[in-house]
């Protein structure tokens, strides 16, 4: 995923390049997800993800025919992997962090290319704080909160969720009063 601009010799092949990418990880999103059943697999996979982003511009991927079916089945990736907190691990932070940077590219984006965020940033949002809570019950229940602050890599999750939160502010705010709310009634 980490290739410089001029190692293609044409917009085209490096287009093809891109074709390629997210083809290839919306097939293993979409068909082979037996494959990231291992733990190591899984962590080097959303490393990748966060590596496209990283080298490669959100107007350069959403301009690409591939590139709505790549980001609905990412997000589908992505919230069903905080909906499995337990397993998902350390690889929680690699997800954060890839929506953040597609969201912080959202300002550069030239011409009106759909980029889909507006849906699917608080989509990934909202998943990502009921999993959070759903794992603070967890610890509560098993009285065990020294061992999930420890464990959980707080400070490195929360570190991008201003920048998921603020995106699409409104829902958002709704959505974390809809979970804050009843937690202050018990």
């Amino acid at each position: 995923a980490s290739c410089r601009r001029s190692l293609f010799s044409s917009e085209e092949l490096r287009s093809a390049y891109l074709r390629t990418l997210l083809t290839a990880t919306s097939d293993i999103i979409n068909n082979k997800r037996h494959l990231l059943g291992d733990k190591v697999c899984y962590t080097h996979f959303c490393r990748l993800l966060v590596a496209m982003k990283a080298n490669n511009q959100l107007a350069d991927l959403a301009k690409l025919d591939q590139y709505s079916d790549w980001i609905r089945a990412l997000a589908a990736f992505t919230v069903t992997s905080f909906e499995n907190w337990e397993w998902a691990g350390t690889s929680t932070h690699y997800l954060v962090t890839l929506w953040a940077r597609l969201t912080l590219s959202i300002p550069y984006m030239r011409g009106e290319l759909p980029t889909y965020l507006d849906s699917l940033v608080p989509q990934v949002t909202q998943a990502y704080i009921d999993t959070r809570l759903k794992a603070v019950a967890e610890a509560v229940k098993d009285d065990d909160l020294a061992t999930f602050f420890e464990e959980s890599s707080i400070q490195e999750h929360v570190h991008f969720m201003p920048t998921l939160c603020r995106h699409v502010y409104a829902s958002t705010f709704q959505f974390l009063c809809s979970r804050v709310h009843p937690l202050r009634q018990q």
